[in-house]
């Protein structure tokens, strides 16, 4: 049997979370604010949907169907973010397992070429102590522009990550 017995349910603790984290300093939730990302949390049994828009302060929660476009939308059942705000989830294990699902953006690896290029004597030390590793392996990917979110204006510039 589900832990929420509907989604008003969700919605009133859900609200009354965010009203108890919103007396903390610094705010945990205008951490998301630093991404500049809008989230969604699809739940099911019961149906329930969160939205959080974190591009700007205030961060805006909205608790129930929404259509506005989101950078990020995450898929799971309810009783599954009760056991993540109990921790007693994984929510890696729930990643892997396929129990969540995760639409957005891909990041492209070259845009961590500036975190690569600080290994870059560590890489060429590893790979004379270890010449069997391949210089292909080592090697960083190029440098790719620094992340931003899409437009959400532009059409097919949407992609989802893998299931």
């Amino acid at each position: 049997m589900p832990f929420y017995r509907d989604a008003k349910q969700i919605y009133t603790v859900m609200q009354a979370l965010f009203e108890h984290l919103s007396g903390q300093e610094p705010y945990p939730v205008d951490v998301l604010v630093s991404t500049r990302l809008s989230v969604r949390l699809s739940l099911s049994d019961p149906d329930a949907q969160i939205t959080i828009h974190a591009k700007k302060r205030p961060v805006k929660i909205i608790y129930g169907r929404e259509n506005d476009r989101v950078d990020l939308s995450i898929e799971m059942m309810a009783d599954q973010l009760h056991l993540i705000l109990l921790d007693k989830y994984s929510i890696k294990k729930g990643f892997v397992n396929g129990e969540l699902k995760v639409h957005g953006p891909a990041l492209d690896p070259g845009a961590l070429a500036v975190i690569s290029e600080r290994f870059r004597p560590d890489l060429a030390a590893l790979s004379e102590v270890h010449p069997h590793l391949e210089e292909a392996t080592l090697c960083p990917d190029p440098p790719a522009a620094p992340w931003s979110a899409s437009d959400p204006t532009s059409v097919g510039s949407r992609r989802s990550l893998p299931t």
